[in-house]
Parts: structure tokens; sequence; C-alpha cells
């Protein structure tokens, strides 16, 4: 590390020499230079989402100067790095992560619902503050089944055309559920090699770690193949314990992410007595506060609370019954997170999705039974769940899907359809295969409710 200084200083000579110069490099350093005056901020490098090296000269090659959630960012300037100093950026509070030669900073930008494409960064200290303008930018992430593709496309700020037309493409096979992690930085993207319509063994699947803020485009920084019992049906990420959870219809597996890029399987939990019925159809969630996540049973309209105490043991809490005495399947989907008041919530009624279930085999065709519509609160207190608010919807609408509302609320897409003509199709092989193609054919109309 001497030699870094060294290099340093030739450099500058060699500036003065020539009449100009790129800027210096960044380089990480263990400790602070102490402040002597008020802050001035000369530049801002964003780094891309990789974590980067403990010390030594970084790497810039994804600067592409718009700040993005989970990035690393250099804040290079004079008297930025005090143990009091506070940042702004892209209007939610950063933190300092690290400190660089010169009295700069490194800073690690957060994801938040409150993020602001104009929000520019603001640092302040005792002895004063300093504002820069700096593009601030997030993208909509889809996991498009038919292309076989992950699909970015990256905001623009404009409320005629608030995203670009041509999105960032990452082709993945049979591409499936997806979480972010790392603040936001990587996304965790699962893909399948090959899995027939009707099949109920479960084959080889491929989980992709993706680099968000690459430039110039998305890139996968790894892929790994993952076994699991049934077909995935959904992951989450907890940052906090460095865990992301993938949820198969009978298995749910726990992966470390202590290297974010290099997940690893630590733990593992069989759900269901055979291959021959689902036990998970939708989750996981991770509940907040507690080392537990919840899962879905629809078939059999319970909750399931696993105990993650020990990520290498996993085990059934509990399990939470929605509708006693239903004769079918009356739930749905639930929130892919919990809310602010760390609730999750359960959507009710028929279940129409159980249409492919039925013809893969998963579950009978009894199990798809008239429901009114509706919505169900579920609440974690003391090590466990419980249903603390049920709702009905009138009219004769099909809930289809349910997200949280980034200011509040629970938003529900919900369907115009002809259920006595769906329910009324014969229930052998080839009319299963029919009921499939019916759910198109007997749609009038959708719409979205905010609850």
């Amino acid at each position: 590390m001497r030699a870094v200084p060294i290099f340093l200083t030739l450099l500058s000579l060699l500036c003065l020499m020539g009449g100009g110069c790129a800027p210096a490099p960044l380089v990480r350093v263990a400790t602070a230079v102490p402040s002597i005056g008020p802050p001035r901020i000369a530049r801002i490098v964003d780094l891309g989402g990789l974590a980067p090296i403990p010390d030594g000269v970084l790497d810039i090659r994804h600067s592409d100067s718009v700040l993005t959630p989970g990035e690393w960012v250099a804040v290079v300037g004079k008297n930025l790095d005090n143990s009091e100093t506070k940042i702004e950026a892209c209007g939610v509070e950063a933190m300092a992560v690290g400190h660089l030669q010169g009295g700069s900073l490194l800073v690690r930008l957060p994801r938040s619902k409150h993020w602001d494409d104009h929000g520019g960064l603001t640092l302040t200290t005792p002895l004063g503050s300093d504002r820069v303008d700096i593009a601030c930018g997030h993208a909509v992430v889809v996991s498009d089944m038919r292309d076989n593709a992950l699909k970015l496309w990256r905001a623009t700020g404009s409320e005629e055309q608030p995203l670009e037309e041509e999105p960032g493409v990452v082709s993945l096979p049979r591409s499936g559920p997806i979480a972010l992690g790392d603040g936001g930085a990587l996304l965790y993207a699962a893909g399948r090699s090959s899995a027939p319509l009707l099949g109920r063994g479960h084959g080889p699947m491929e989980l992709f770690v993706i680099h968000v803020a690459a430039v110039p485009q998305p890139t996968v920084e790894s892929r790994t193949q993952i076994e699991g019992k049934g077909q995935i049906v959904g992951a989450a990420v907890d940052d906090p314990r460095r865990l992301l959870a993938l949820a198969f219809e009978n298995e749910l597996v726990l992966l470390s992410l202590d290297n974010p890029t290099a997940p690893r399987v630590v733990g593992r939990l069989s759900m269901g007595e055979s291959l021959g019925s689902a036990a998970c159809t939708d989750g996981p969630v991770f509940m907040s506060g507690a080392n537990q996540l919840t899962l879905l049973d629809s078939v059999g309209n319970t909750v399931v609370l696993v105990d993650l105490a020990d990520p290498t043991a996993p085990r059934i809490a509990q399990q939470l019954a929605l509708s006693e005495g239903a004769t079918g399947s009356v739930t749905i989907a639930m929130t892919d997170h919990v809310d602010e008041a760390g609730r999750v919530h359960v959507l009710t009624g028929t279940n129409v999705s159980l249409a492919r279930m039925i013809a893969r085999g998963k579950t009978d065709a009894s199990t798809l039974v008239k429901a009114p519509p509706g919505l169900a609160t579920v609440e974690l207190r003391d090590g466990r769940v419980s249903v603390v608010n049920k709702i009905q919807f009138s009219g004769e609408w099909i809930p289809v899907d349910l997200a949280l509302d980034p200011d509040g609320g629970v938003l529900v897409s919900v369907v115009g359809m002809d259920v006595d003509k769906l329910l009324s199709i014969e229930g052998s092989a080839q009319g299963l295969l029919k009921m499939i193609g019916a759910l198109k054919d007997t749609v009038q109309f959708g719409q979205v409710w905010r609850v």
C-alpha cells in the first residue's frame, strides 16, 4: 500500500507538465482525514451495485452518472469525512460506509419507497453543508415467461412517458420468480431448463444473480443450479439476515447470501407427504423483526408459519386456517412482503388459478369452488400468526392477484368472469386442459381496486 501515495504524486506531476489530466483514481483507505472546514463536493461517482474492495483503487467501470437504489457511490471533495456527517441522496438518507483518500467518502444508497428521481445529493457536517445535482433513477422489473427473459424498464422522470420505450433484457430459460436483494443492487431470478405442463416431477432450476446497475446494461454475475421439489412458487430476500428463501410446491430452500453473488444452500424444509399434491402455492414472505417467514397453502386454505431461528434446520411452527369448513380452495394469493405494520394480506374468493394445478395433477378438480371475493389480514404477534381483519367485496368479481400500494393500502386485480361456465367444464383430463383455455374465454373485463 505504500506505493499508492508515490504513484499519485508522480501522476500529479505529469498532469501539471502536460497541462491536464483525468480525475485522480479513487483510493479506499482505512482511516478518515479530519475535517477542518466546511464541506465542498467536487464530484459524485457511482460505482455500481457490486461491493468494492476493502482497500486500494476502486473500479469505476459501472459508472453512468445515474444514482440507483443499492449502488455504492464515491462522494469526492474536501472536509466531507466527519463522524457527524449526514447525507441525503435522491430524497432518502444514505449512509457513509467507508473512507477515501483525501477526506472523501464511500456511500451506500438505500432502497426506499421515498426515492426521488430529482433529489440530488446533500452532505452536511457540523461545519456546514454542500449540495450537488445528479441524476437519480430506478427501474421496473418484469419476469416475462412468454419471452423467457427478465426485462428492466428504467424510469424517465417524465409524466408523459414514465418508462423508457426499450427495456434492458436478460435472457432466462423459463423465467420465473424474482427477488431484489443487497439493498436493491442485485436481483435473484429463477429459471428452469424444462418442465412439462402435466409433469408431476421436479427438474433442475437455475438461480441467476443479476447486477441491476451494471453498465451498459444489467448483467448475470453468476448462475447456480438448485434442486427443489415441485415447481418453484416464489422467492424472497431478508437483507439483514443475508438469507434468500426459495419456495417450491413441496419444499422450502434457504440460501446464505454472505457472498451476495454466490448464494449457497444452507437449509431445507420438506412440505407435503408426496409430490402428488402442492403444499405451497405462494410466498415466501419474511416477517418483520422475527426469525420467521410465511407461506400460503391455497389448497388447504392455510398460512404456514416457518421458524428460521436455525436456518440450517427450518421447521413449521404453525398452520393458520383461514377458512374453516370450506369445501374447496378459497384462498388465492398473498402480498409478496409485509406492510408498514408488519402484516401480510391474503386474497380470498374463487381461485381460478387452480386450473393449471388441476391439469398438472397437483390438486383435485373438486377444489375449484365458487366463493365471494375478500381480503384477510394476518399479523404476527408473540411468535404466532392470527387473522386480525376480514373484509368481503360485493358483486360478481373474481380476484386474481394483489400487491401492496407504496402509498398505503392494498391493490387488488379483479376480473368479470362467467364462473358458472368455468365450473361446468367436465373434470376429465381433456376437460381440465380446456379449463385453462376457458380462463381467457370467460373473462369479460377487469379492474384494479385499492383497498
